[in-house]
């Protein structure tokens, strides 16, 4: 009897006797495939809309910071899908980045400029070679009428067309930031020119009525949500509704400047740059060479020269912070109606942005004297130096190119029958050449170059100086009729 009572085997039957006897938790329960039924309205899934990554936002960011039509316009920041989300990678820069150098918020400006990579540029006279000033032109890619410029609608002949901008003043000129120079237009100027607009006032009733919507519907959903006891709603709201003041309070600044201590030289002489599209065609810039050079050479930086602006973009992006957090934890935890009161909100914001673009562009193309930049296209030729005729000839003079060295920079082969064209051509826009035998005596120094010329170059010879002798015969009747008028050409 002893040799059982020290024996383990017992003792291991009484410890594995409930364990024989357990069934497995699914043994028990058979699955049920009914699906739950619920009268609760719900739109969870939906709360991503308010984080989804959205490009307008980003740039419309950028405006609001940059405020580059002020004094005549100021962009509003609307709380569109995605906004949320760019004041959250600022607050991110801020803590992980030494920031000595470049602030984020420029950082975040910066992300929506592009480098445009012009061909080349020279000075702009007859008997000047041809000098490269800057590789680069820096392009905001939340500046419409410039983007439309060079995403212009081609022509049949896409590889010919050819659009004409005339630069007449960048940022810095126009007195926002006290870093004017030649050729510039100073606030007042512009804030003049956009006071004279016949509907100037009423536009600017549509921007306050399409921005206070958005604050009415952040303030009325918060109120609501604590009448209704669903403290979730209220504060997601709340924070949206803050958001939204912390951007109102920027529209009213210009946080974002252009640096202030570039100093440029004066230059009246005309420079040009060259940018081939990889769709076919050429965008040329046309403009005195300071403005040129200070919008190639500009450096942005954030405005600090008082504590409210350092405040302001605190309250920003920490609101920003704030609400994109609650966009989610919130959205799943209240209520159905509140849910899509939310999304309500997102969708007009983000339909209020399209609109205020488009507003904007439309206002800028109205009232030229507003603009920084002025366009023409030159299109719908069959050949190439049909359209360079026109450019160099056919133009009114702010956007002719009568001083581009068209061999030079590599748009047109260094050929004896091309050559022959532009010297025609300069001596044409020569103004020390009398003006009522231009036209024969242009025709003389073309049969001068054209000796020796192979019989293969023949007939795109008598091309040529059929083109030009109809642009200047065009030129000369616009001249007489006194038509102001620029060409569509």
């Amino acid at each position: 009897m002893g040799q059982y009572l020290y024996s383990p085997t017992p003792l291991l039957a009484i410890l594995l006797t409930p364990l024989v006897e357990a069934g497995l938790p699914w043994n028990s329960h058979i699955a049920n495939t009914s699906l739950k039924k619920t009268d609760v309205v719900s739109f969870d899934p939906l709360s991503l809309l308010a984080i989804l990554w959205n490009p307008r936002a980003s740039t419309s960011a950028a405006r609001l910071y940059t405020q580059q039509s002020r004094p005549a316009f100021r962009w509003p920041h609307m709380l569109q899908i995605g906004c949320v989300l760019t004041p959250v990678g600022v607050l991110v820069n801020h803590l992980t980045l030494d920031y000595q150098s470049i602030h984020p918020a420029v950082s975040m400006y910066m992300a929506n400029v592009v480098s445009l990579a012009v061909k080349k540029s020279n000075i702009g006279s007859v008997n000047a070679e041809k000098t490269s000033l800057f590789p680069e032109l820096p392009v905001d890619v939340g500046d419409d009428l410039l983007m439309e410029a060079l995403n212009f609608k081609p022509s049949r002949f896409a590889a010919n067309d050819m659009m004409v901008v005339h630069v007449k003043a960048v940022a810095s000129d126009r007195g926002d930031s006290g870093g004017g120079g030649g050729g510039g237009r100073d606030g007042a100027a512009l804030a003049l020119a956009w006071s004279h607009a016949k509907k100037g006032w009423l536009v600017a009733k549509l921007v306050l009525a399409t921005e206070l919507g958005a604050g009415v519907v952040a303030f009325a959903g918060t109120v609501f949500s604590a009448l209704l006891g669903d403290m979730w709603a209220v504060t997601l709201f709340a924070t949206y509704a803050f958001h939204w003041l912390a951007s109102t309070a920027i529209s009213f600044r210009q946080l974002i400047i252009p640096d202030p201590n570039l100093t440029i030289k004066q230059d009246p002489r005309f420079v040009f740059a060259v940018y081939e599209r990889p769709s076919g065609g050429a965008v040329i810039f046309k403009g005195r060479q300071d403005v040129m050079e200070r919008w190639a050479r500009m450096k942005w930086v954030f405005n600090n020269v008082s504590v409210y602006n350092i405040c302001i973009h605190w309250l920003w992006i920490s609101t920003g912070a704030a609400a994109a957090f609650t966009s989610v934890a919130c959205m799943v935890n209240m209520g159905g109606y509140m849910q899509l009161g939310f999304l309500g909100l997102l969708l007009y914001s983000s339909a209020a942005e399209l609109w205020l673009t488009i507003l904007t562009r439309k206002l800028q193309t109205q009232y030229a004297d507003s603009r920084d930049f002025e366009c023409v296209l030159v299109g719908n030729n069959e050949k190439r130096y049909q359209s360079i005729i026109h450019a160099t000839l056919g133009l009114e003079e702010e956007y002719r190119l009568d001083k581009m060295r068209w061999i030079n920079l590599g748009l047109l082969p260094s050929m004896q029958i091309f050559q022959a064209m532009v010297n025609t051509m300069d001596y044409l826009n020569d103004p020390a050449n009398e003006l009522n035998s231009r036209l024969v005596r242009a025709r003389d120094v073309f049969d001068d170059w054209c000796v020796g010329m192979p019989e293969r170059d023949w007939e795109t010879r008598d091309g040529i100086w059929a083109e030009i002798e109809k642009v200047w015969n065009q030129r000369n009747s616009r001249r007489t009729s006194s038509t102001t008028k620029v060409p569509q050409v």
